[in-house]
């Protein structure tokens, strides 16, 4: 610093770093393993993000290089994609989901259910998800990619909206 001295925060270190291997990195060393036939990177190669950690090899090793539009190919596939979907919740669930306030209290069997009961789904651009008032039997994580949020934008008609008193009358005919 030019004016004067001062002491750099020191920010603790997370529990882990979120990444799309097989694994989180560990906290302490801010190392993981990686091994024969696990894939990494498909999230940031499919979403065009930047990559969240290194990778090294430790010893000699061959590795295959998918380009985007090679891997999805490989998403239309479904079992592909079952497969992928699987790791996926494994991985988030496991390593990220269970780190959570309000699921670290949860006995093992009763995250269990949770992680049973986990649903993919993918929309496209431009899709409802859900209408404001409707009433909500799920929570919604977003996996990747925006979602808008839009109040006062509804769609569904209540019972309430279909009285008379609503409704104006000109020359004897209601409008």
């Amino acid at each position: 610093m030019i004016f004067g001295g001062g002491t750099t925060p020191v920010e603790p270190r997370p529990r882990s770093i979120s990444i799309d291997g097989p694994t989180d990195i560990d906290s302490k060393s801010m190392e993981a393993p990686l091994y024969e036939g696990e894939m990494f990177g498909e999230m940031s190669c499919i979403n065009r993000t930047p990559r969240s950690a290194t990778v090294v090899a430790t010893s000699d090793c061959y590795m295959l290089e998918m380009m985007q539009n090679l891997l999805n190919v490989l998403h239309r596939d479904p079992n592909y994609r079952q497969g992928m979907d699987e790791t996926y919740k494994k991985r988030v669930m496991e390593t990220q989901f269970r780190r959570l306030p309000l699921f670290e209290n949860l006995t093992s069997e009763e995250f269990n259910l949770l992680r049973d009961d986990l649903e993919l789904i993918e929309y496209p651009p431009g899709a409802v998800i859900f209408e404001e008032y409707e009433p909500s039997d799920n929570f919604y994580v977003i996996r990747s990619g925006v979602v808008k949020v839009v109040k006062n934008a509804w769609n569904l008609f209540r019972d309430a909206e279909f009285k008379d008193s609503h409704w104006s009358v000109n020359n004897g005919q209601k409008t």
